[in-house]
């Protein structure tokens, strides 16, 4: 298996486990590979679940023996005043 194989195959562990493990439970985050980082990007629903990412991620590089870093870039979006008024029933 070569290294970016190897990375490509990590990543995807890294994405099921940001899916399935309790401590952050969101679908859809972008991690990539850039330079000698793992790189995670999208939105997350709170500052829990970001503070989070980091070490879900570590611990799966770890299982795998990859040294690679973790870099977050996820954002908290901000939740603003609805876009209409509230459905009178």
């Amino acid at each position: 298996m070569t290294e970016t194989t190897h990375v490509d195959h990590v990543l995807i562990h890294v994405r099921d486990a940001f899916a399935t493990d309790a401590r952050v439970g969101e679908l859809g985050l972008d991690v990539t590979h850039e330079h000698d980082e793992v790189v995670v990007r999208g939105a997350i629903s709170n500052a829990v679940r970001k503070e989070a990412l980091v070490p879900v991620a570590r611990e799966v590089l770890d299982q795998y023996g990859c040294a690679l870093g973790v870099r977050d870039e996820t954002e908290i979006p901000a939740a603003g005043a609805p876009d209409r008024e509230p459905e009178q029933l």
